[in-house]
């Protein structure tokens, strides 16, 4: 396997899945507490959030383009 695909693996994958995995433990355990509208803010605050981040990350990479 080269450098690149090990590093998109360990890297992106692999942190894609403790990343995913906090927030949803962190939720669960909210949500454990009887603190739904919590939880449902924790998941709607993380999502929206990140596609924020990935809007603004296009933008940006459009716009180096040109």
């Amino acid at each position: 396997m080269s450098y690149e695909a090990r590093s998109f693996l360990f890297v992106g994958v692999f942190g894609a899945f403790t990343t995913m995995s906090a927030m949803s433990l962190e939720t669960v355990d909210l949500m454990v507490a009887g603190n739904y509208a919590y939880a449902a803010l924790n998941v709607s605050a993380n999502v929206g959030l990140c596609l924020l981040g990935a809007i603004l990350g296009r933008i940006l990479a459009v716009s180096a383009v040109l």
